[in-house]
């Protein structure tokens, strides 16, 4: 991908309504509404835009919802459960109050509004999932409110397509070893095995998506458990990347042919001085995003820290450049997901007509 053709990078959130009071507890959540910005990264400055704020939030007619998970797909942003922004204390009250729907925003035609193309008779959220084959949606664990722990079955695969007959459109999935966890990380990889990194056996496992079989994939990664817990990592085209923030370092792993490939020294002054990220956005093989976020001095105010840097891999030892450092500062709203788009989907080559509002 050349420098001129960026990611498109869309941030979920959560906007306070009119009921927010300075120093209350939660105020603000009663009327709240989801919402949606892009960030549009140029050479001669990124910028944030507000954008959907005309299509109707999310077709869910209860309160807006709270750890949602997010996958884009062709021209669809795609928005999976969530948990009700009433469930301030989902373990205690209102726990079964949310979304089991996966709903979908087509970007070539955002006026239709959000539509749902499958629901689960329960409320999921905090689901980790992973996209195969631009049509099967697989989700991991969250807090799926069935009354079943260990859940059954352990993950779900899910077919976008609402043409095909329900079922030929949900796959369920046993999990891979002795823990009922979600994994940590996982991906698809091109040879049409997805890998899945369970963290309590510290086993990478391998599922051939045609025959729904798992088997053992890698048991000795170079990589405690504990150190990639502690970190943020991302998957693009085989490579797994892990960027530890408090060691300020970013490592390559080749899962295909099982080998460290680097690690590469990141300066301090890089982001915002959190010791964690939301996101490691992967825009090529050498070049990098990084997204914090924290609350601002001002009460209500968000701020998203945002860092692109690029990676030459052509001296002894890797460079790494700087591109763009900055915050953006958003007032009444609170951070639910981040995700990339590539510029050459619909989604990215319709984002711009959509809208222009901050």
């Amino acid at each position: 991908m050349g420098k001129g053709m960026e990611k498109l990078i869309y941030v979920h959130v959560v906007r306070l309504g009119k009921s927010f009071k300075k120093g209350v507890t939660d105020s603000g959540y009663a009327d709240a509404t989801n919402d949606w910005y892009v960030i549009k990264q140029r050479k001669d400055g990124s910028e944030m835009i507000r954008v959907f704020e005309d299509v109707d939030q999310l077709n869910h007619l209860g309160p807006a919802l709270l750890d949602t998970c997010c996958e884009v797909i062709g021209s669809c942003i795609y928005v999976i459960g969530g948990l009700s922004v009433m469930c301030r204390r989902p373990y205690e009250i209102g726990g079964d109050e949310g979304s089991g729907q996966i709903r979908f925003l087509d970007t070539r035609n955002p006026k239709d509004g959000w539509r749902t193309c499958f629901a689960f008779p329960f409320t999921l959220s905090g689901c980790e999932s992973v996209v195969i084959d631009n049509r099967w949606l697989y989700l991991f664990g969250g807090n799926r409110r069935d009354g079943c722990f260990p859940p059954k079955p352990w993950a779900y695969a899910v077919n976008v397509d609402d043409n095909k007959a329900i079922k030929d459109r949900v796959r369920e999935i046993a999990q891979p070893g002795n823990s009922v966890y979600a994994p940590l990380f996982s991906a698809y990889l091109s040879s049409g095995i997805l890998v899945a990194y369970m963290s309590v056996e510290g086993t990478l496992y391998g599922l051939d998506c045609m025959n729904n079989v798992w088997s053992e994939y890698q048991n000795d990664l170079p990589y405690s458990a504990a150190e990639l817990v502690n970190c943020t990592t991302a998957v693009f085209d085989g490579i797994l990347y892990i960027y530890d923030s408090d060691n300020m370092t970013l490592t390559s792993y080749d899962i295909y042919n099982k080998k460290e490939l680097y690690v590469v020294g990141l300066p301090h002054s890089f982001g915002s001085g959190l010791d964690y990220a939301v996101e490691l956005i992967v825009l090529s093989k050498d070049r990098f995003c990084i997204i914090q976020d924290m609350n601002g001095d001002v009460s209500n105010e968000l701020i998203l820290y945002y860092t692109r840097f690029s990676i030459s891999y052509d001296t002894p030892e890797p460079s790494v450049v700087l591109e763009e450092d900055k915050s953006f500062h958003v007032l009444g709203c609170r951070l639910l997901n981040v995700v990339a788009v590539d510029p050459h989907s619909d989604v990215a080559s319709t984002s711009s007509s959509i809208s222009r509002s901050n």
